[in-house]
């Protein structure tokens, strides 16, 4: 039997405040997981842990884990020593906020090959979590982002499918997953990214504005701007 087929056999709940098991108690969609179960491989850097902590223990070589409540781990370990106990000294469980945990300097020792990005979804946590998650990512590595009806995953989300480093090869109706196909550039320009382009109305007009020479729409940006009165002076 699979990690994944024993969680849903047994139903752990790692969910601190939630008496019942519930589908919130997965962390991820169940098509989330299996595609996790199917597919991960390699080190592995998850943002948010829960079941998926489980699965990537036992698909991966190494799983460094952030979460900000410790309780959770607890449940894990304690499950994994019932049922996989073979399983747990390949969890490396970091507790704290992931923006202190996963940067370059505190984060993995060396490139993942797999990236969940589950934790916090206030704005704009699941943006730094990429950002930082994904300069641990190595190239042909995976990424997979949870929660996208959440506008602050979801904007993420839309932001990637225009980035040509990024290729999209799963999706549902809550989790994506995309696939690094080039160097990720964490000082990449904002030019040099087409959803933010096509969606800054002022960067198209001063675009438009260096194209027609300087004038566009009947305004000219040639003309010169009245200097400003001196007191006294009108």
């Amino acid at each position: 039997m699979t990690v994944l087929q024993k969680l849903i056999e047994t139903r752990p709940n790692f969910q601190p405040g939630s008496e019942d098991w519930s589908p919130r108690g997965w962390a991820l969609s169940p098509p989330g997981l299996d595609w996790i179960d199917k597919h991960a491989k390699g080190h592995a850097l998850e943002i948010g842990c829960g079941w998926s902590t489980c699965v990537l223990a036992e698909k991966c070589e190494k799983v460094f884990s952030c979460d900000v409540r410790e309780e959770k781990y607890t449940g894990i370990t304690a499950w994994l020593q019932e049922h996989f106990p073979e399983l747990v000294a390949k969890i490396q469980p970091h507790v704290g906020p992931s923006t202190d945990l996963i940067n370059t300097a505190h984060g993995p020792s060396q490139p993942v090959e797999f990236l969940l990005v589950d934790g916090l979804h206030a704005y704009p946590l699941p943006q730094i979590d990429w950002f930082f998650g994904a300069q641990h990512l190595m190239v042909g590595g995976y990424v997979m982002l949870d929660d996208r009806k959440l506008w602050s995953a979801g904007s993420l989300i839309e932001f990637l499918k225009e980035e040509p480093e990024w290729l999209l090869t799963w999706q549902d109706l809550n989790t994506a997953v995309f696939r690094l196909i080039k160097p990720f550039d964490p000082n990449k320009g904002h030019r040099r990214q087409p959803y933010l382009m096509a969606r800054s109305s002022g960067v198209r007009g001063a675009a438009m504005r260096r194209a027609q020479g300087g004038c566009a729409g009947g305004m000219c940006s040639s003309r010169k701007k009245r200097p400003l009165a001196r007191d006294g002076e009108e």
